[in-house]
């Protein structure tokens, strides 16, 4: 498996966090919006999620913090920067075990959600829509006894 796909599936977390401070420094405020934002508001990670992990980024020597209006921001080190370049991103997976993995851990992520959370009548229908395409690509390989 692909290193960033590993990653990925263990903690999409670390990797949107660290992938966010690619762009540019963020607070711990401002990454929580941008994951809410690139994840189409589904996901709104907690403080208690995102500050823990920035300690922890910090302790690894990935990410550093300064002070700024009183308020820290954080920045990725140049060992951070290797890190995110060594992820791989923007590459495509090397397998379909990369790819199941990956949309096993969406498909964990959507149930954790759903039980939280009421899905919309426009998210269950794209929910459905990409069920049905994924069960006929299924269904096209059982016939053709390709697997």
């Amino acid at each position: 498996m692909h290193v960033f796909m590993a990653r990925f599936a263990k903690n999409p977390l670390r990797v949107l966090v660290l992938t966010l401070l690619r762009n540019k420094p963020m607070s711990g405020i401002e990454i929580i919006s941008q994951v809410e934002a690139i994840t189409g508001g589904l996901w709104r990670p907690s403080p208690g999620a995102v500050y823990p992990l920035l300690h922890e980024l910090e302790r690894e020597g990935l990410v550093k913090h300064t002070e700024v209006g009183g308020q820290k921001v954080y920045s990725l080190t140049d060992k951070g920067l290797v890190e995110v370049e060594e992820c791989g991103l923007g590459l495509k997976p090397a397998s379909i075990e990369d790819v199941l993995q990956v949309m096993e851990g969406y498909v964990d992520f959507l149930r954790d959600f759903s039980a939280r959370t009421a899905l919309s009548s426009e998210l269950k229908s794209r929910i459905s829509r990409i069920a049905k395409e994924l069960d006929e690509i299924a269904g096209r390989n059982a016939y053709t006894g390709n697997t």
